[in-house]
This record gives C-alpha cells, sequence and structure tokens, in this order.
C-alpha cells in the first residue's frame, strides 16, 4: 500500500497507511549512526556533518545526544537527524506527527507553512546572492533553526507532543526561537548589502505578524547597533544608483574580480 495525501490549505498531509510507515524503525535507521569502530565522525548525513566540521557546537551536542539516545518511545515525538539542516526535514516532522495522531489533530501549521517555505526559499533563492559569508550564514541558520525544534523535542518529547497539538502555541515557540538561530549564525557580522538580501525575502504578511514583528524587535536593535555606520554609507551609494539591489551586486563582483589571481 502506498501513501495517501491530503490538501489543507497550503499543506500537503501525506498520511501513513503501510505498518513500516506507522512504525518506522529507530532514529538511527534513516542515517545518522552510532559512533563505532570509524568513530563518531561517521554521519549518513552530510548537512549536520558539515555543521559539526565548521564548529557548530550545537550541532555537536545534538549529534551526540542522539547517539546517546536509549530506544525510542513509538507513540512519542522522535528526532530526525538523518534530514537535519535541509527542507525535508519538516516533512519528517509532520510525518511523525501524523504516524502518532493520523491527521488529528492535524501537524501544526509551521512546519510547512513557514518552516519548509522558507527553508526553501533561502536555499534555492536566496542563497546565490549572498556573499561567502551570507552563503555560510545561510547554510548555518537552515540547520540553527532545526535544532531549536529538534532540542524542544529532545528535553521534553511528552511536553513537544503536546506542544505540537496547539498550533498557534507551537507558531509562537518557533519564531521566538528565530532570533538566536539568525544570530548564532553569524548574522551580526554579515555586509549590509547581504542583509538587504535577506530581509527582502520574507513574505510581507509574514514579517507583520504579531509572531514577525516580535521577532525584528529583537534582531533588528542587535544587528542595527553593530551595522549602522555601513548601513548609512552603503543606503547612500544605492540610493545614488537609481534605489535599486544592483549596486550591492555590481560591487560584489567587482571585489570578486579584485581577488582573483
Amino acid at each position: 500500500m502506498g501513501s495517501q495525501y491530503e490538501t489543507r490549505g497550503s499543506q500537503s498531509i501525506r498520511y501513513p497507511t503501510s505498518e513500516q510507515e506507522l512504525n518506522p524503525p529507530g532514529i538511527f535507521g534513516g542515517g545518522l549512526q552510532k559512533a563505532g569502530q570509524e568513530g563518531p565522525e561517521s554521519y549518513a548525513n552530510p548537512e549536520l556533518q558539515r555543521q559539526i566540521e565548521m564548529g557548530n557546537g550545537a550541532a555537536a551536542e545534538y549529534a551526540q545526544s542522539v547517539m546517546m539516545e536509549e530506544a525510542p518511545v513509538m507513540d512519542l515525538p522522535q528526532p530526525a537527524p538523518d534530514k537535519l539542516g535541509t527542507p525535508e526535514y519538516y516533512d519528517a516532522r509532520v510525518d511523525d506527527n501524523i504516524r502518532r495522531h493520523l491527521g488529528s489533530p492535524p501537524p501544526p501549521d509551521y512546519y510547512l507553512g513557514y518552516g519548509q517555505k522558507y527553508c526553501r526559499r533561502f536555499s534555492e533563492d536566496l542563497y546565490p546572492k549572498l556573499s561567502a559569508e551570507g552563503k555560510k550564514w545561510c547554510i548555518a541558520t537552515r540547520t540553527n533553526l532545526q535544532l531549536e525544534i529538534e532540542r524542544e523535542l529532545m528535553a521534553n518529547p511528552a511536553k513537544f507532543a503536546a506542544l505540537e497539538e496547539d498550533s498557534g502555541r507551537f507558531k509562537a515557540f518557533a519564531f521566538g526561537t528565530h532570533p538566536k538561530a539568525y544570530l548564532d549564525g553569524g548574522l551580526r557580522e554579515l555586509p549590509v548589502a547581504d542583509l538587504l538580501f535577506i530581509s527582502a525575502t520574507p513574505d510581507l504578511d509574514d514579517l507583520l505578524s504579531p509572531d514577525g514583528l516580535a521577532q525584528i524587535g529583537v534582531v533588528f536593535p542587535d544587528v542595527a547597533g553593530a551595522k549602522a555606520e555601513e548601513f548609512v554609507m552603503d543606503a547612500k551609494m544605492g540610493m545614488e544608483r537609481e534605489g535599486t539591489m544592483e549596486w550591492a551586486v555590481g560591487d560584489r563582483e567587482g571585489q570578486e574580480q579584485e581577488q582573483q589571481p
């Protein structure tokens, strides 16, 4: 038997129909392997491994916690280390929720309506526009946002399950983790041009929602204080070039050409 799909608003939700989907293998069956003779750096998830190699302490701590996890209690939420750092992570969270609830109550809207939506947009649309530093931030932040969910789950699976049952409360929780994920990824150190591209990526409705405004209220003063002088100079240059963002791309291309041997 295959899986059945239901479209709920903007979400396409897959309902498991086989025994294998209803009772999947343990958390290590999909990718992340326990430490063995090859050492703790043997992971089947390249995104998680890359973050560990880049010095992401939260990723390393999470991997260690997962490897020490005891046999899972299948009626509770399960970690998804094999999907961490990818847009498919949010599918895994929806699948895990459906496995336990069979769609009633439905999974939190945040997973597909916000988390996956922007994971794909930042990875596919924003990433090519960013500087080298911005690209590193994009990759790190993609993982950090998901790590915050995973850490909340692993701290108390039963409490996390109850949180998932209230879509509004779950969204507020998830949005509350965004500022830390952005800043830990290195947002303060990015060039102003990158910050402009990043700020122009979300939909206006999401930015101006109560949860969106709350995270802006935390992140903007922190970053603006560090970038005030640079922002003023770059904004002036931008206005002098017809108010478009082409100036940012042009300057970056010029700098990259100068750096080539």
